[in-house]
């Protein structure tokens, strides 16, 4: 039986992780294809911990293909087109690649939970799904 994101979140096992006092981030990845609810589920996180007082901070992990769309748009075309379609995959593994660097990067001594919106898996999700 697969849980309901609210379930996951009000699940005694995710309550009863201990991130009071521990060293260092404790880093959670949300993965799965565009649509998943990936983002609404970091929303909700994020609104609960700080609800409770508990340190988090929440990271996207983007590869940023609306932005190339958008640049490709200015000139009549998509992205596709520009790169082609194993290029424009390169390009976003690439830009999802820096991004999680940089948030891993900026984490490195927070403490409480560190939740990426996204990882890099996410590409790997997205074009298993093609």
């Amino acid at each position: 039986m697969t849980a309901t994101a609210e379930e996951a979140l009000v699940s005694p096992s995710l309550q009863s992780v201990p991130l009071a006092g521990a060293r260092g981030p404790f880093r959670v990845a949300l993965a799965g294809i565009d649509g998943a609810g990936k983002t609404s589920v970091a929303a909700d996180v994020q609104a609960r911990f700080a609800a409770a007082g508990e340190p988090i901070s929440v990271h996207g992990i983007y590869a940023g293909r609306k932005t190339l769309e958008r640049w490709a748009g200015r000139f009549g075309t998509t992205a596709q087109r520009v790169f082609g379609h194993g290029g424009l995959t390169a390009v976003e593994n690439g830009v999802r690649a820096a991004m999680a660097l940089g948030a891993y990067w900026r984490t490195r001594n927070s403490s409480g939970l560190v939740l990426f919106d996204r990882s890099l898996y996410c590409q790997l999700a997205r074009d298993a799904s093609r």
